[in-house]
């Protein structure tokens, strides 16, 4: 079991996670197949770029809390993975407020082998990033989703430093909504006010990409001030880019795949390309799919299933997601 410490070693967490919290996590588990299609999907890109962007408003003031209340029963929990270097993967099981049930598992071996790792007062898990085997960190919420707090581990999960609130950061609401946290501080709306955020990307702390519950892809370069429309992807479940050139989508509930289908995008979300049909039972799961992304290295969450790729999103593997090394 692993501990919460306090405070101490505070400036260096804090260091440490301002550095991680460039990258998506989003955000943010047993062998299974994946199909490679060979054709092209004419229906995946809806070319919108250079359209007027919504999201250009006046940021919203920020809150004290991630919702105003507590999500309605119909909101599912949804497993977050985010890839580190070398061998680290993290993955998260959100939880949904009101009732809490967060869980984190850490991997130093590429998925092969998970460690539970107990956080007590995270009954939440907003988005969860890793840096290095030894260097994770996670922002948590209590389990009404009213307050926040970030979570650092420099010891592969043998203790965590709590530090209160998430300042820094890029992330989402724990519940559906159409606004965006940046590490300014600001509270943005890069879809307009109508539209819910499905995902986000982030590069830097200017540099993010975030999906809508419409398929637009939105891009911004300074932070959040301004956004533009990239494309669109119908069906879209969630994004990562690993620059800004590149980046996956998967989409859910598409004609002739019968599970999660990976989209590629090379001109920064202007165009996509099929690559893939990840299949299987747990590629059926009712929960939406998360992505995360570094050079051709990619891992793609389900439920409680997971698979790997090392060729971009070629070929899928099934990893045997559960098991806890001791």
């Amino acid at each position: 079991m692993v501990a919460v410490t306090g405070l101490v070693g505070l400036v260096v967490a804090d260091a440490m996670f301002v550095t991680m919290a460039i990258r998506h996590s989003a955000g943010e588990a047993v062998l299974g197949t994946a199909t490679q299609n060979s054709k092209t999907d004419n229906s995946v890109t809806d070319n919108s770029a250079g359209s007027p962007s919504p999201g250009e408003e006046p940021p919203v003031t920020p809150g004290t809390s991630p919702t105003s209340a507590p999500a309605s029963p119909s909101v599912r929990s949804r497993s977050l993975v985010d890839i580190g270097a070398g061998a680290a993967v993290a993955r998260a099981t959100t939880g949904t407020c009101g009732r809490g049930g967060a869980t984190v598992q850490l991997s130093a071996d590429r998925g092969r082998t998970f460690d539970e790792a107990e956080i007590p007062s995270a009954k939440v898990v907003v988005r969860v990033m890793t840096k290095t085997v030894r260097n994770t960190s996670l922002i948590g919420a209590d389990v009404d989703c009213r307050k926040l707090a970030t979570y650092v581990t420099t010891d592969a999960g043998g203790t965590w430093t709590r530090l209160d609130g998430a300042d820094g950061n890029w992330y989402l609401e724990a519940r559906p909504a159409p606004r965006l946290h940046a590490p300014t501080g600001e509270v943005v709306l890069p879809c307009g006010k109508a539209a819910d955020l499905l995902g986000f990307s982030t590069l830097s702390a200017r540099r993010a990409f975030v999906l809508c519950d419409d398929g637009r892809v939105m891009s911004t370069s300074d932070g959040g001030a301004h956004w533009s429309a990239q494309g669109t992807v119908k069906a879209a479940a969630d994004l990562d880019f690993v620059n800004q050139r590149t980046g996956l989508v998967v989409r859910t509930g598409v004609p002739g795949c019968d599970g999660v289908q990976v989209v590629r995008t090379t001109d920064g979300g202007r165009h996509w390309k099929l690559t893939a049909c990840v299949t299987g039972d747990q590629a059926r799961s009712g929960s939406p799919p998360d992505i995360s992304a570094d050079g051709d290295r990619a891992y793609l969450a389900r439920g409680e299933a997971v698979w790997a790729t090392t060729d971009a999103g070629r070929h899928w593997t099934r990893t045997p997601w559960g098991r806890q090394s001791h």
